[in-house]
């Protein structure tokens, strides 16, 4: 019997069936069909484990041997490791592309459904999306031969594995050949339950009486169970498949998720609508099994997709539309949703296969990977096409165009290496076999079965060239890994090399990539080796702003270190990497040739970085127009080829540098930093500008523009022709609109046969001087135009100076020469143009033909005229010294204005006659000074203890006033003012209640009045040291300091609106006064002045006012209102004025806050957990709150005592029927007690007795009656009652 081991229909050896977990090779089939379901669905974390089954006992050897054989495999290690698609390229090469990616998103969001975000998950397109290729997939699987006939197989080896357990393991029914009987079944069914390969399926079968009534014997019965176990594993299978991704998709996925759980039940729940009785009548149970199974699965989901009736036509086909979506249609978006599904499958199932340990799941993680391949080699193939025939986006991948031969090339290594794999994947495994039936030989079960021999392998060097030629053509479509690589070999990759991490050494060998090169990173060592790409050069990474500009970033690099190094680039030649590092040698030797464009996009702050050779030749050699373009704005070319640019357009839109090695036409114009023409042609046919230095090395610029010059142009027996200005300067326009000029470039002409002409000016401005040895010593300059030397520093020899190259002036109208110095040395010149102007001024060593006087229309004073001097004027030469037409100017005489001069108080007044011309002055009709008035109402209108303030009346034409006090025995100035419009002062520091003498005299300028006298007398020091505090609530005191000069004080309060005296005192030795009457918690302002009684007159201070506020008054009626115990409940009256009150209590020795209440309307307090018997200290007092200012009443004590307490114990009983009997424990701190008794509506005395008595009887009463009693405890202290609360007793008289 032949038997499927896990992935091919070859026959195997028995042994190796019965050792192998059925389980597990169907849930390996299952992943292989699923796996397409898992591309098409999403790129889910999904990694392939089956998990250990029932089986283990049985499988642990035979798979676990193969498991481990094949991972030593170098086989395996290609498969697995060094076998890639090219899919991958294209998921790659769209993954990086920004803009894609953003219109990626825009149709998720379309066609998924994801922005109904609210709708029902079962509703969402999404949900149905998923569920339509899951259908699909079912659909395949119900159809799929090959699948349907190894269920057979896979029967057969569970058949194999269970005989083999019932004949080991069996009690009674252990003879394959035995009748059974229906009747028997639970004990058939009890016994065949312990076999393990059966035993999941006898868990759900039921009642088995139908199956053994059509069993022929014990064996038929086990192959019909086998058969059942085989299609429950597989339907179990698919569930867990489902549940395990289920577990690791992504939370935020909901619908994929939901469609997931949907599908695991559908398969959990397919078995229980298969009839097996009526299916085990037939002959193909498994089969027809499988396919009820699934189809019911089928029939659910297009149930839960919504559909019936014709629809579900329509439904059926919706999964293969999804499936095939990719091809034939332009919808790229949709496209790379499946190729991007297909790779994150593909890395996690490698990343599986490197991780896992357990064979079930290594086996069918293996089997999914070997499905994924096929798959990924069949959309690489349709991919490709659809980009060869830009179905779907050529457009991205523009080097693939018209190139139908190498699509067919294409296609067959693709077909190559899907048949290459295949062969791989069966020799490994016949491989593996053969190493475990070599290992271990056994059978316990060969009289039934027929035991096959080992497969047939091919040689060990056909397997390893099969290995080899997998390889390479997974190199040649789909790239080299990215890491470090060193070929062994000549390569050429079909397609795009996509390359981020470490070195590609070529190592001497040719690497050819049809499609594009994208260098995101790391780099490629040439290395004596040949780099072709037939698409672009891209190395660089690109981000798309928001506002839609592009930024640039490093991408990888080239190393060219050898003679022999070759790189060609058919298409543009893109990079963004800082070659300038002088510590790495990149582009040392070797050539790039380029056939397109040449962008530099790298832009940081150095000026000189960027693409940079230091000796690789750069060869463009394009048939059509080629651009070179550098977003810092330069390139070092070092050694370039510009191939056949005569004949075509050929654009530098950046400043470079570079060796010529062949004549060169540039199109429009350009900037060259430094560059060697090495004898060759350089025309440019726009502007040309010189950034730092050109060697012409005896070669010819011919610039159909303006020249530029900041740097340096050597000609070396060269020629240099510019049919428009040569400028050799640099300006700066002023804000005055004037211009500054500075240094531009030089030119080096040290050989006889150097030729410069100039078609246009000759504007320059250096210092030529300086750089006498090594400029202009040979060769001619020949100008048309105009000669401009802006050069000018005050310097006698600096500007334009020739040692020995001669000038030619061959212009054919009127020429000019300038040198804004004044300074030009030319040496040697020829005037071939007669008309050659130069200002007069100009000091020049050679004879210009003509130097030009330009005279001025305008008179030029020469000498002016004066009041007795004649003067002369002539017009003068604008350029130099020369003047004419001298002419004399008559003297002019005087020219006198009079002035009169008013008399001062300084000086005397006369009339001034002095000549506006000349100055010439004198003076008469003098007139004698004034004299200053004397200040008059000169008084004191106000004095204090300390100052007194002056004033006094205005002096006219006084300029200000100097006021004297006479002090220490002498007269002392006090005040000066040079303001006249003052009329008052303040002068200080005196003592109180004294008498002093002033002065006062006006001034102007130095001339002083007579002085003006004046007595003062100061007032009686203030009252010091005045406060004022309540001292009751009707009452405040004021205090002060004595005042030694005063007879008295004066004491008045502000009340009504006014301020009313209280008091005056007779002396100065009262020193307080008590204010009474006053209303409670009331602030009030009071003011004290002292008085001095002296000869008939009172001298009175100032008053210094203080401010206070009676008190809070104090808390009324304040006492104990209630006893108990434990309690002492205190009251009193309502203060209106008070915030509210503060109670304490005495304990410990100290007094301690008990409460605050917040308001003045509590008017008690509870005091409680106190000892009974016990007298406590209480005190109260209000407070009163106003902003942040607190006032406190005075306190009021309270004393209390607690009651005594009352009997321990109080009980009653009955008598007789008109008698009860009351008694209680005695009350050692009692005198007496009081009982009391409950009739009528109220409480009434019946007995007060002695302290001694414990017991009492009450009689009279009716028969069979409750009554109720209460009792307390009496103390009599200093002939008064203290009593304890109340203990209650109910009893009833006997019937």
């Amino acid at each position: 019997m032949k038997q499927q081991l896990f992935t091919t229909d070859n026959a195997v050896n028995t042994e190796c069936a019965v050792n192998t977990k059925c389980r597990g090779r169907l849930l390996a089939m299952a992943a292989g069909i699923l796996s397409v379901l898992i591309l098409l669905v999403t790129a889910l974390q999904f990694v392939i484990s089956a998990g250990a089954d029932r089986y283990s006992e049985y499988s642990d050897d035979c798979r676990k041997f193969m498991m481990d054989y094949m991972k030593e495999s170098s086989s395996y290690d290609t498969l697995v490791n060094k076998t890639y698609m090219p899919y991958r390229n294209y998921v790659e090469t769209l993954g990086r592309d920004t803009a894609f990616q953003a219109e990626m998103k825009a149709w998720e969001l379309a066609t998924l459904d994801l922005k109904s975000a609210a709708i029902q998950v079962t509703n969402s397109k999404e949900y149905k999306y998923h569920l339509g290729i899951l259908m699909d997939i079912l659909s395949d699987t119900t159809q799929n031969s090959d699948f349907i006939s190894s269920l057979k197989n896979m029967a057969d080896a569970c058949h194999v594995s269970t005989t083999k357990a019932a004949l080991k393991f069996g009690k009674e029914y252990n003879n394959l050949n035995m009748k059974l009987n229906p009747q028997d079944a639970k004990k058939i069914a009890a016994e065949l339950s312990d076999i393990n390969t059966i035993s999941s399926y006898m868990s759900v079968a039921g009642d088995i009486s139908d199956l053994i009534e059509q069993s022929k014997n014990l064996d038929d019965l086990l192959n019909k169970l086998s058969q059942a176990q085989v299609i429950y594993d597989l339907t179990v299978g698919y569930a867990d498949m489902m549940q395990d991704m289920y577990n690791r998709c992504d939370s935020d996925n909901t619908a994929l998720k939901a469609a997931l759980l949907t599908m695991r039940d559908l398969c959990n729940q397919s078995m229980s609508k298969v009839d097996m009785v009526a299916l085990f009548a037939g002959s193909t149970v498994a089969e027809e099994a499988m396919k009820i199974a699934l189809g019911e699965v089928q029939k659910e989901i297009v149930s839960a997709m919504g559909l019936t009736g014709t629809a579900i036509t329509l439904a059926q086909s919706v999964g293969k539309m999804y499936a095939n979506i990719l091809f034939g249609t332009e919808n790229i978006q949709a496209a790379y949703y499946e190729l991007n599904a297909l790779y994150n499958i593909e890395n996690l199932i490698r990343e599986s296969l490197a991780n896992t340990t357990d064979a079930d799941s290594f086996f069918a993680a293996f089997t999914l990977y070997e499905h994924v391949t096929y798959k990924a080699a069949d959309y690489s193939t349709k991919y490709e096409e659809a980009l060869y025939t830009d179905n779907i986006a050529g457009k991205l991948f523009a080097w693939v165009t018209g190139k139908d031969k190498q699509l067919e090339e294409y296609k067959k290594s693709i077909e190559n290496c899907k048949g290459l794999v295949k062969l791989s994947f069966d020799t490994l495994q016949f491989s593996a076999y053969n190493a475990f039936i070599e290992s271990k030989y056994t059978s316990d079960v060969s009289g039934y079965f027929t035991v096959t021999d080992k497969y047939t392998l091919p040689s060990e060097e056909t397997i390893t060239q099969n290995d080899e030629n997998i390889e390479l053509l997974s190199l040649q479509t789909c790239g080299l890994p990215d890491e470090d690589y060193t070929l062994d070999d000549d390569l050429t990759i079909l397609n795009n090399l996509y390359h981020s991490s470490g070195t590609i050494d070529l190592n001497g060998h040719t690497l050819t990539i049809n499609g594009d090169l994208i260098l995101e990173s790391g780099s490629i060592n040439v290395d004596g080796g040949y780099l072709t790409v037939n698409g672009n050069y891209n190395a660089y990474e690109a981000t798309t702003n928001k506002d839609g500009t592009i930024t640039y970033s490093d991408g990888g690099y080239l190393y060219m270190n050898n003679a022999v190094d070759k790189v060609t680039v058919n298409g543009d030649f893109n990079t963004s990497y800082d070659y300038s590092d002088t510590l790495h040698d990149y582009l040392k030797l070797g050539t790039i040739e380029i056939k397109s464009n040449l962008n530099d996009y790298y832009n940081y702050s150095s000026s000189s970085g960027g693409l940079y050779s230091r000796g690789t030749k750069f060869i463009f050699s394009g048939v059509g127009k080629q651009t070179i373009t550098a977003t810092d704005g330069y390139i070092c070319f070092k050694n370039v080829d510009f191939v056949d640019t005569e004949n075509r357009e050929f654009v530098i839109n950046c400043e470079i540098s570079a060796d010529l090695c062949r004549d060169t036409y540039i199109t429009g114009d350009a900037v060259i930093y430094n560059g060697n023409l090495n004898g060759y042609l350089l025309n440019v046919n726009g502007n040309l500008t010189v950034n730092n230095s050109i060697d012409v090395a005896g070669g010819d610029i011919v610039v159909e523009g303006d020249l530029y010059n900041y740097g340096s142009i050597s000609l070396n027996g060269g020629y240099l022709t510019v049919n428009g200005n040569y400028n050799a300067y640099k300006s700066t326009t002023n804000k005055d609109g004037t211009i500054t000029y500075s240094n531009g470039g030089y030119l080096y002409m040290n050989n006889a046969i150097d030729k410069v002409t100039i078609n246009g000016d000759f504007n320059t401005c250096a210092d030529y001087y300086y750089y006498h040895d090594s400029c202009l010593k040979l060769g001619t300059i020949e100008i048309k135009g105009d000669l401009n030397d802006y050069y000018n520093t005050n310097s006698k020899y600096y500007g334009l100076s020739s040692y020995g190259t001669k000038f030619i002036f061959s212009g054919t109208g009127r020429q000019i020469i300038t040198a804004l110095d004044g300074k030009l040395v030319l040496n040697t010149a020829e005037f071939v143009n007669k008309d050659v102007q130069i200002a007069c001024s100009t000091e020049i060593d050679v004879d210009v033909p003509v130097k030009v006087h330009d005279y001025s229309n305008e008179w030029t004073i020469d000498e002016e005229a004066d009041c007795v001097n004649d003067g002369s004027k002539s017009h003068h030469c604008t350029r130099c010294k020369a003047k004419k037409d001298i002419t004399s100017i008559p003297a002019t005489g005087h020219k006198y204005v009079e002035t009169v001069v008013e008399p001062s108080y300084s000086n005397r007044g006369y009339t001034l006659y002095e000549c506006s011309v000349c100055g010439y002055s004198y003076k008469d009709n003098y007139e004698e000074q004034l004299i200053v008035p004397a200040v008059t109402g000169f008084a004191s209108g106000s004095q204090t203890k300390s100052s007194a303030v002056l004033g006094w009346d205005k002096v006219s034409d006084a300029d200000g006033y100097a006021v004297e006090l006479y002090t220490g025995g002498k007269w002392n100035e006090v005040f000066r003012t040079s303001d006249s419009s003052v009329t008052s002062c303040t002068v200080g520091s005196l003592k109180g209640n004294s008498t002093y003498s002033l002065r006062i005299r006006a001034f102007a300028g130095t001339a002083y009045s007579d002085y003006t006298r004046l007595a003062v007398k100061t007032k009686l020091a203030n009252v010091a040291g005045l406060k004022a505090q309540g001292v009751t609530a009707t009452a405040v005191k004021l205090d002060w300091a004595r005042n030694a000069g005063a007879t008295g004080y004066i004491i008045e309060q502000y009340k009504g609106g006014k301020w009313t005296q209280l008091a005056v005192t007779k002396n100065n030795t009262t020193l307080t006064f008590t204010v009474k009457g006053l209303a409670e918690c009331t602030p009030y302002s009071f003011r004290v002045k002292a008085y001095k009684n002296d000869g008939g007159k009172t001298n009175y201070s100032d008053y210094v006012t203080v401010k206070a506020s009676t008190l809070l008054g104090t808390v009324k009626n304040a006492k104990v209102t209630s006893t108990t115990g434990t309690w002492i409940t205190l009251g009193w009256d309502r203060n209106t004025g008070a915030t509210g009150y503060v109670l304490e209590q005495y304990k410990g020795g100290r007094w301690t806050e008990i409460a605050v209440t917040k308001n003045n309307t509590t008017l008690k307090f509870t005091v409680k957990g106190l000892r009974n018997d016990t007298t406590y200290s209480f005190r109260i007092k209000a407070y009163k709150t106003v902003g942040d200012t607190t006032t406190y009443g005075s306190y009021v004590r309270i004393v209390g005592t607690t009651d005594i307490p009352n009997v321990a114990k109080f009980t009653g009983s009955a008598v007789s029927a008109s008698a009860v009997k009351l008694d209680w424990s005695k009350n050692d701190k009692a005198t007496g007690y009081v009982i009391e008794q409950y009739k009528g509506g109220r409480w009434t005395e019946i007995k007060a007795v002695d302290n001694d008595i414990t017991e009492i009887t009450i009689e009279g009463l009716a028969k069979g009656t409750a009554y109720t009693f209460r009792i307390k405890s009496v103390k009599t202290v200093d002939g008064a009652d203290k009593s304890s609360e109340y203990a209650s007793v109910k009893v009833n008289t006997a019937e």
